[in-house]
């Protein structure tokens, strides 16, 4: 949950333009995300 609070404040801080983020560095910061709560167990799906 913690990671979708980060996306959200990410997010405003864009919109408002209050932080300059590109669509690559967007794209990175998701891709991160990801890899954070992606389990790398086998259990993704259960």
């Amino acid at each position: 949950m913690e990671s979708a609070r980060a996306t959200e404040g990410a997010y405003m801080l864009r919109f408002f333009g209050l932080m300059d983020i590109d669509e690559a560095e967007w794209r990175d910061m998701f891709a991160d995300i990801a890899a954070l709560v992606t389990p790398t167990d086998g259990t993704a799906g259960s």
